[in-house]
Formats: C-alpha cells, structure tokens, sequence
C-alpha cells in the first residue's frame, strides 16, 4: 500500500512538472506573439506616418504647380504689357512670348516629375508596409 501510494505521488507530482512546463511554453508563446504584434503595430504606425507625410508633400506640390501657373499667366500678361509699352516689333514679341512658353513648358516638366517620383516613393511605401494602394 505504501509503495502504491508513493508511486502515484511521483505520478501526480510528474503530471504538475508536465503541466508546469506546458504553462510556462504557453506563457512564453503567448509573450513572443504579443511582442511580434506589438512590433507590427509599430510598424503600421510608421508606415502610417510616412505615408501621410508624403500626402501632404504631395499636396504642397500641387499647391505649387496651381501658384507657379497664374505666376506665369500674370508674368505673360506683364510682359505683353511692357512689350506694348516699349513698341517693339511683332517679332521679337513672338521670341520673347516663344522662349517664355519654353521655360514654363520646362518647369511644368520638371514639376510633374517631381510629382511622379512622389507617387512612386508613396506607393513604395505603401508596397513595404503591407498598403494597398
């Protein structure tokens, strides 16, 4: 009877190791996958932030491009006015205006340039991040 009663002691006492050693591996999982979503979540929230700093960009840019149009329609207009003024020919009013629309033409260009390495940087991001875009 003794040794039967010893014997399911170190049974029992054999269970609650294996329970305790079960508990503490799910202890473990549970702190390792809190701390892996935890890291996701950082994560997002940088992406988040990036992504929002590029919206903005990108609205500061076409804010831009609106302000650098009418500067050129009212540096057009100036010009017209003083080339009245001064009675030069017709020519050199039409080289002058040439020469203006290829400078505009040119930073247009260089602005929708800009604009477009903007949107490939955003969608980058969003790509890295796990975004759909």
């Amino acid at each position: 009877p003794l040794a039967r009663e010893a014997g399911s002691h170190i049974t029992v006492r054999q269970e609650l190791r294996d329970k305790q050693t079960t508990l503490a591996e799910e202890v473990e999982e549970h702190a390792t996958t809190k701390r892996l979503l935890e890291e996701e979540k950082a994560k997002a929230v940088e992406a988040s932030t990036q992504i929002k700093r590029l919206q903005k960009q990108n609205e500061e840019l076409q804010q831009q491009q609106h302000l650098e149009h009418h500067k050129q329609l009212l540096q057009q207009e100036k010009q017209q006015h003083l080339q009245q003024q001064k009675g030069q020919s017709q020519q050199e009013q039409q080289r002058l205006n040439q020469q203006w629309e290829q400078l505009q033409e040119q930073h247009q260009h260089e602005l929708q340039q800009l604009h477009c390495q903007q949107q490939l940087q955003l969608q980058r991001l969003r790509r890295a991040f796990g975004f759909q875009s």
